[in-house]
Order: C-alpha cells, then sequence, then structure tokens
C-alpha cells in the first residue's frame, strides 16, 4: 500500500468505482446518472480521492526526489515531475469536466461539446504519460507547452490588438527539441489505452463534431421553419442528447481517474 511507503494517504478510485456501479444502467441510482448533479458529485469524488492525494504525494516526492537512473540532478529529471505532469493533467480534465456543467446550468448545451472535447484531449495526454513507456515524456509536454506560448504569442501579438503577450521564464525553461514526435507519443498512448477508454473518446469526439456541422433538422424539411429553427426534439437540449453529454462527462472523468491512480500506485510503490 501506498501509505507504508509515504506518510501521505493514497489516491483511491474506490469510492468512484462505487458510484459508478450505481449509476449503471441497472444501478440503484440510475434516474438520477444523466443528469447535472451527478456529474458534480462525480466530479467532486475525483478531486477528493484522487486529485488531492496525488497532490499531497507529488508534495512529498519535491521533498525527497527520486532521480531516475542515468539521469541529470534537476527537478524535471525527478519521479516527482512525472508524478506532478499527470496531476497537471488530470486537474485540467477536470476543470473542463466542471465547465460542462456550468455551461448545462446556464442552457448552453452546444458549447459543452467543446469544453468536453477539451476535456477528452486532456485524456489522451494523460495517456501519454500513464500508458506509456517513454521516459522523457514529462519534459517533452513541457517542451510542447513552452512551444505552445511561443506560437501563441507570436500570433497574438500580429493581430495589434492591444499589450503585447510575453512568454514568461517558467514557461520557456524546458524550451529545446522534443525526443519524439506528438503524433507519435499521442498514438502510442491511445493504442495502450483499454478498449472502453477509447470507446468513450471516440463517442465524444462524434459528439464534437455533431455541435460543429449541425444544421436544424426542422431547416431541411420545412420552409416555413426559417422563422423559428429551435426544436426541442431535435435540438442540442433534447433531453436525450442533454443526458448522453453529461454521462460521457461522468466517463470521462472516472476513466481519467483510474489511470491516475495506477500510475501513482505503482510509481509510489517503488519508493
Amino acid at each position: 500500500m501506498i501509505e507504508q511507503h509515504t506518510g501521505t494517504a493514497a489516491t483511491s478510485t474506490e469510492f468512484l468505482d462505487v458510484l459508478f456501479d450505481r449509476m449503471a444502467p441497472d444501478g440503484a441510482w440510475a434516474a438520477v446518472a444523466g443528469t447535472v448533479e451527478a456529474v458534480e458529485i462525480v466530479i467532486e469524488a475525483a478531486r477528493s480521492t484522487v486529485l488531492e492525494p496525488a497532490r499531497r504525494l507529488v508534495a512529498e516526492e519535491a521533498t525527497d526526489p527520486r532521480l531516475e537512473p542515468g539521469s541529470g540532478h534537476q527537478w524535471p529529471d525527478t519521479e516527482g515531475f512525472y508524478l506532478a505532469a499527470i496531476a497537471v493533467r488530470f486537474a485540467q480534465l477536470l476543470d473542463s469536466c466542471e465547465a460542462v456543467t456550468s455551461l448545462h446550468r446556464s442552457g448552453h448545451y452546444r458549447a459543452g461539446w467543446a469544453v468536453l472535447g477539451q476535456g477528452a484531449d486532456s485524456l489522451t495526454r494523460l495517456w501519454m504519460l500513464t500508458e506509456t513507456m517513454v521516459f522523457d515524456q514529462p519534459r517533452d509536454e513541457a517542451r510542447r507547452s513552452s512551444h505552445a506560448w511561443y506560437a501563441f504569442a507570436q500570433a497574438y501579438n500580429r493581430c495589434g490588438l492591444g499589450a503585447t503577450v510575453a512568454v514568461h521564464p517558467f514557461d520557456a525553461a524546458l524550451g529545446n527539441d522534443v525526443t519524439e514526435d506528438e503524433d507519435v507519443s499521442l498514438d502510442a498512448g491511445r493504442h495502450r489505452a483499454p478498449m472502453p477508454a477509447r470507446d468513450l473518446v471516440a463517442a465524444i469526439a462524434e459528439g464534437v463534431r455533431l455541435a460543429r456541422v449541425h444544421i436544424p433538422g426542422a431547416l431541411q424539411l420545412d420552409p416555413n421553419a426559417t422563422a423559428e429553427l429551435h426544436n426541442s426534439a431535435t435540438d442540442f437540449d433534447n433531453t436525450g442528447l442533454v443526458q448522453a453529454q453529461l454521462r460521457l462527462t461522468a466517463g470521462l472523468v472516472h476513466t481519467a481517474a483510474v489511470s491516475v491512480d495506477a500510475a501513482f500506485a505503482i510509481s509510489i510503490g517503488h519508493r
């Protein structure tokens, strides 16, 4: 157990697993599974049982760092930096999923797909860390982040919209070339992820595409529909599609939590 190797409580998905069992189609809480309240409960459970313990474990790693064999002697060369990168990706995913619930509460269901897609992207990037064995992957992600900062700053500053954006020295620290092509790393992570998790990400991707290309069905059949384009039976506020998005959001949180928990258990178990 992790507690035997550190003084900090372990990450755990036991509570999340129970929630999902009860929210399954044949579970005791099936009736509430596709609601905003249910997703918010899942997100809060993931924060308290996985993310917060993960952050505390990273803090312990920073206090007593483990250097990788044959590596340098800086923070990015430690197991703690690897775990910190995982925790950051998971936090970003949870923030995206929480934003989906906020959009639901304000009735902006279509926009929720774009944000949910961002969360799914965070999961695929998380898989580069949890599902592959590329030693330099955490530093490669930091390098990609640095490159993206510079690319954004240059593109924005060309627009001449106001004060220029400057890249902070912290974000420029690991700005040298990556060791592995980004698409190769992403494909490797996807390939090693469990099939149900890949299916979930694929379903989210199709929902994102639907939101991008959607033309109201009523408009296609009825010329008079131009006066009233909204149709609650087919548009993005229809019950089936709303519930599907929320179920996918909860599933994304659970799937990511399982990957994070497994990675921390393996790493801390080797202390």
